[in-house]
């Protein structure tokens, strides 16, 4: 993944997770974009342990086979990586999407008068991105999570880089 700076699910600590259900590439559309909804950690070395306590939830409280999210990315411009590419998520609110969209979450919220998303973390999704559509076939689109369920997820914040790459979701 050219231009990211991939913090593998061994380094980050993550379990294994129960099973999957494959999403094969030939069969993705795109990827949704979501916010944690929990405060973006200002320091990089309480990145990880946020993103195993989301793990945490997703396998012990909603008793999901893993993390919800394919890629969970940082205000510090690092993607961690959530399921593979391949993996089938659970992140966006419907199974219709799961089973045609990955799903991107940004490690943050969207606060009035607060800035999470950095540009490290801008240029970073966007890197994710442009990677994501050389591997599916056919255009990529690439929603908001709010596109498939009743949420204000991913925040107006992510809402305008969104509209800012060309990308759109026709779902």
């Amino acid at each position: 993944m050219e231009g990211v700076q991939l913090i593998t699910r061994n380094k980050w600590g993550a379990r294994r997770p129960k099973e999957t259900t494959p999403l094969p590439v030939s069969q993705a559309q795109g990827c949704a974009i979501h916010y944690s909804a929990s405060g973006s950690p200002l320091e990089h070395h309480d990145c990880a342990p946020a993103v195993r306590a989301i793990q945490r939830f997703h396998m012990d409280v909603r008793g999901w086979n893993d993390i919800a999210y394919s890629w969970i990315g940082c205000r510090h411009g690092y993607i961690f990586r959530g399921r593979e590419l391949g993996v089938r998520t659970a992140a966006n609110g419907t199974n219709h999407a799961n089973s045609r969209f990955y799903a991107y979450c940004f490690l943050g919220r969207d606060n009035v008068n607060r800035r999470d998303v950095t540009p490290e973390a801008k240029n970073t999704l966007l890197h994710l991105l442009v990677w994501l559509n050389r591997q599916i076939p056919g255009p990529m689109q690439v929603c908001p999570h709010s596109r498939f369920t009743a949420t204000s997820c991913p925040g107006d914040e992510l809402r305008a880089v969104l509209a800012a790459t060309g990308w759109r979701c026709k779902e």
